[in-house]
């Protein structure tokens, strides 16, 4: 049996020699190779941004209002209490025909 091995795919960035210079002191200062450098920097970044867009951040203003909705809910409309009537009949429809499969024989 051969032993896996796994290939790391290579990134390529260019940048001016005054950027390059930068990067490259910074590396030697953390005790980093460039590559380990660059990599956790740009990784570091990625999660940063990465939780950035799936956290909500809200005011205090908009998250008092939205606690107050979530306490004290409008009365359901016209529209949500017919859409759950269909949804009551289409379940109980789908019950009785489970049940009555069930139930009868083959």
């Amino acid at each position: 049996m051969k032993p896996v091995t796994t290939k790391e795919a290579r990134l390529v960035a260019r940048a001016s020699a005054d950027v390059q210079e930068l990067i490259k002191c910074a590396a030697e200062l953390s005790g980093a190779t460039i590559s380990q450098f660059i990599v956790d920097a740009a990784v570091t970044k990625a999660n940063a941004l990465i939780d950035s867009m799936n956290s909500i951040k809200l005011s205090l203003q908009s998250a008092n209002a939205l606690f107050d909705a979530l306490e004290n809910p409008p009365a359901p409309n016209s529209s949500l209490l017919a859409a759950a009537d269909r949804y009551k009949r289409k379940r109980e429809n789908y019950e009785n025909r489970i049940i009555g499969q069930r139930h009868s024989p083959t």
